[in-house]
């Protein structure tokens, strides 16, 4: 078995931090892994390409155009979309290559071109991160029963861009046209049904596999010692959100946490807030406590810092897969507060090791921070169950060998559902 994990980078977003992971827990498992992404921006031997400005430059070109193209046809201005209709080296470096099966991760952004994923001719195993393999353009989109991707895009119902192209059911018969079933690889329950209620994934097999988690360097630290190196104060009470883009992607809900906010700053005087994932702005944002801004962090020695100096980390996301930021939190036993939508509930065990509360009612959310910062039993409870059970479901080789059976079932062409 050698896979070739292909992603659209290799560090930068979530999804592209997860490829690393899984090719590094991969390799750890004795199982001969490369990593092909569009941008190479590590130095692992076994992430493919060099980190030259001439390829890095060309893809953000592509992605760039695309966005563009995906503007002009009406299909900007609810969310990320991804067309991906231009060439690429990729498909040729696949093709040429001693792989023997292919890992797909988020391939947005015009990575790979939705005609030339349908003639990789090495089995597919494809790992979602959103809803974009299954939809149309979008990569997160209406998950409700008249959803269209439930129903293949028929023409005119539900076109959200009246008067443009309808860029979505485009995109989706391009799909349906160049791919054949495939094995698909959903870290969250909430987008394994998704995936299997889909008019174009309905006869695949769909499998459940969390993201793999480095649980050593992801562990429990001494919270002053964690405070300390990172010169946050010791004695008062540290809530936390985090996301990349940080306050700036509405997905994510900062608008719906900023509101809880003001109920805990008047719940717990002394709270203060670790925003991570963006610098201070240059306009101030209207805090009712005082903030403490990290900038983007990169290395995950740093992240479990952050994860380990707050006494609760906050996830007000909208709509979300499997959000790395809850899974590093639990890790290092913080509890995690959110709503109950998407993957979160794999994340959290509700009065277990952390709080969900009702989408999207920033009400209970407040209430649910302010249960955690006000009991400091309940949070070294919780936090103690997180990381027990962080280890036992999200540690790299146990990851790896659920990989390893879907690969095998990939490359043996069993397709059964």
């Amino acid at each position: 078995m050698k896979p070739l994990v292909v992603s659209n980078s290799d560090e930068a977003g979530g999804a592209a931090r997860a490829a690393l992971r899984l090719t590094s827990a991969l390799r750890d498992t004795g199982i001969d892994c490369a990593l092909l992404p569009a941008t190479k921006q590590t130095d692992h031997h076994w992430v493919w390409g060099n980190r030259q400005f001439s390829r890095d430059f060309k893809a953000r070109a592509r992605s760039a155009i695309g966005r563009k193209v995906a503007g002009v046809t009406g299909g900007a201005g609810d969310g990320l979309r991804s067309i991906n209709c231009l060439p690429s080296a990729l498909p040729n470096m696949i093709a040429n290559s001693d792989r023997d099966l292919v890992n797909l991760h988020w391939i947005g952004g015009e990575t790979l071109s939705i005609e030339a994923v349908g003639k990789i001719t090495k089995p597919i195993v494809w790992t979602l991160h959103d809803m974009w393999a299954f939809a149309g353009a979008e990569h997160y989109t209406d998950d409700g029963p008249d959803a269209r991707w439930r129903t293949g895009y028929p023409s005119g119902a539900g076109n959200r861009h009246a008067g443009g192209i309808d860029i979505d059911r485009i995109t989706w018969r391009r799909k349906a046209r160049a791919w054949k079933a495939q094995h698909v690889i959903a870290p969250s329950n909430w987008l394994a049904r998704c995936a299997r209620e889909s008019a174009l994934m309905a006869d695949w097999p769909v499998h459940v596999v969390p993201n793999a988690l480095d649980t050593a360097r992801f562990n429990v630290w001494p919270k002053e010692v964690a405070r300390g190196l990172l010169g946050l104060p010791q004695d008062v009470p540290l809530l936390c959100f985090g996301a990349d883009g940080g306050t700036h992607d509405p997905r994510k809900g900062w608008d719906l946490l900023s509101l809880a906010l003001q109920s805990v700053a008047a719940s717990v005087p002394g709270a203060n807030a670790v925003i991570f994932g963006q610098s201070a702005p240059a306009v101030p944002l209207s805090l009712p406590m005082k903030p403490y801004y990290t900038g983007v962090l990169r290395d995950d020695a740093t992240l479990a810092l952050v994860y380990n100096a707050v006494d609760v980390l906050v996830v007000p996301s909208r709509q979300d897969n499997l959000p790395q930021t809850g899974t590093e939190a639990q890790a290092c036993g913080c509890p995690v507060v959110g709503f109950d939508i998407g993957g979160m509930p794999d994340i959290v065990v509700d009065g277990e090791t952390g709080l969900l509360v009702p989408p999207y009612d920033s009400g209970q959310l407040a209430g649910a921070i302010v249960r955690l910062l006000e009991d400091a039993q309940m949070r070294r409870k919780m936090g103690t169950n997180a990381s027990l059970r962080a280890a036992r479901l999200w540690s790299p080789h146990i990851v790896a060998r659920q990989y390893a059976s879907v690969f095998d079932r990939a490359l043996a062409g069993d397709f059964a559902i």
